[in-house]
């Protein structure tokens, strides 16, 4: 539509995995914005263009800032849509909403899609149901995924669909423990802030690539913003805040217990581990202490030592539209 009216039209994605989906569009391929450009000083719009923002619930309030002041100086129109994967009530889109901006919904059915939906009022029998029906699908042709809102609601539905999988018999006995690390994506501002950080929490220092040093923050000094850090040999150290620099990523962890024939997604990349961010793996064994896994579209296997730190997580739940398949199954619930 607005193409007929002789505006320009490119697409802002929320994720790379997003900007290899809409690539593969002939129409689109020439025509998708990184999310990551709105912070680039060198961000703007064409005038009197459209730009359609996918995954516009996870604007922050500052890129929010950023494209509407871009939009009404140069006359441009901005098409936000809602995929529902984060839903608050401080979101940048409730603020738009809240400011009087109109909302559309669209119900139009899009072609080959065919939907049911199953009514169950009890969220742990809604829940038990979906893992069941997980199980079932599992190991088909076409892949299943599951979509929750919520890290609690996703990571209560993980844990039930695993338990799904071991009783189907579709999930090894087996079971190996590994650290899971998960960036937290911090700014400048809040990587000089004492409440970014808790204890527990891993920083990897990466200003020297050969060489990634590994923390623990033991404690956080609010008072004279600095943290105490224990490196691997459980020497402590002090840091200030003000001396952390982008080198510095940080990073939350967990104790991940992984089976054979689990699939698991990557968070971040991993170079020593063969791994790239948003890669999906299958367990295929466990030798001598170590993970062997198949890495989506790949046929070499990989091979990852357990007493390091992984960057993955479990694959079976996301947030809804956070992940991309042309084919097959979707469960979905509130």
């Amino acid at each position: 539509m607005s193409r007929t009216q002789g505006r320009d039209v490119s697409v802002l994605v929320s994720s790379s995995e997003r900007a290899v989906s809409f690539g593969r569009s002939g129409l689109l391929a020439d025509r998708l914005i990184s999310r990551s450009r709105l912070v680039d000083s060198t961000f703007s719009l064409t005038p009197q263009s459209t730009l359609v923002i996918e995954g516009a619930e996870k604007l922050s309030l500052k890129e929010m800032l950023v494209l509407t002041g871009e939009a009404k100086e140069k006359s441009a129109q901005l098409l936000f849509l809602d995929s529902g994967g984060r839903q608050s009530n401080t979101s940048a889109l409730s603020v738009l909403m809240s400011a009087g901006v109109t909302r559309h919904s669209l119900n139009a059915p899009a072609p080959g899609l065919e939907a049911t939906v199953i009514s169950i009022q009890d969220k742990r029998e809604r829940y038990s149901a979906m893992a069941e029906r997980f199980a079932e699908l599992h190991g088909t042709d076409m892949p299943v995924t599951a979509a929750v809102t919520g890290p609690r609601e996703q990571q209560q539905l993980s844990g039930m669909i695993r338990d799904a999988l071991q009783d189907a018999g579709k999930l090894g006995p087996e079971l190996l423990t590994v650290e899971a690390r998960t960036p937290v994506y911090v700014s400048a501002k809040t990587r000089r802030m004492p409440v970014t950080y808790r204890p527990g929490m891993v920083l990897e220092d990466r200003s020297d690539r050969e060489d990634v040093r590994h923390y623990t923050v033991d404690r956080v000094h609010e008072d004279t913003r600095m943290l105490s850090l224990a490196d691997s040999d459980g020497v402590l150290q002090t840091v200030r805040l003000a001396d952390l620099t982008a080198d510095w990523r940080l990073f939350t962890r967990e104790q991940l217990s992984v089976a054979q024939g689990e699939q698991l997604f990557a968070v971040a990349t991993d170079k020593s581990a063969g791994v790239k961010a948003r890669e999906r793996l299958t367990v295929t064994a466990f030798e001598d202490g170590a993970l062997v896994m198949n890495r989506e579209g790949q046929k070499k296997p990989i091979r990852v030592p357990a007493d390091r730190p992984l960057y993955v997580t479990h694959a079976y739940v996301s947030a809804p539209g956070s992940r991309d398949n042309e084919q097959g199954t979707v469960l979905a619930t509130g």
